[in-house]
């Protein structure tokens, strides 16, 4: 049961990043920007965005894989599946939105690194 989280997990985190790439491409479009982000603020935020996930999502998933390879308990699995889905989300709808401090930009960070630093230090001890 624990378990099954990893597979539903990715699956969420796959459609967050292909929401986030559309996104970029939209932008792209309609201010008529091939690279970078041309000075358009709303289009340089969805790039951060996107990249920011990227950052910090593969780290995590190898680090939960592995965890669970090395028969960590599904509770904690379960908790930093959950964790970086509700992170990534509340990151990228806090940033999209601005670009200075937001609370959804502080909640996504703070259960990512929960995750990235839970994760590294239950590795180092199992």
């Amino acid at each position: 049961m624990f378990y099954a989280s990893i597979p539903i997990g990715l699956g969420i985190l796959g459609l967050i990043f292909l929401v986030l790439s559309v996104r970029i491409s939209r932008l792209r479009n309609r201010h008529k920007v091939g690279l970078g982000d041309g000075g358009n603020a709303e289009l340089h935020r969805a790039i951060r965005a996107h990249a920011n996930f990227f950052e910090y999502v593969p780290i995590c998933m190898l680090l939960i894989l592995v965890a669970q390879g090395m028969s960590v308990s599904g509770w904690f699995i379960l908790a930093a599946m959950i964790a970086l889905v509700v992170g990534r989300i509340a990151h990228a709808v806090g940033l999209s939105g601005s670009e200075g401090p937001s609370s959804g930009r502080l909640i996504g960070t703070l259960l990512t690194w929960i995750v990235l630093g839970g994760m590294s230090v239950i590795l180092l001890v199992h």
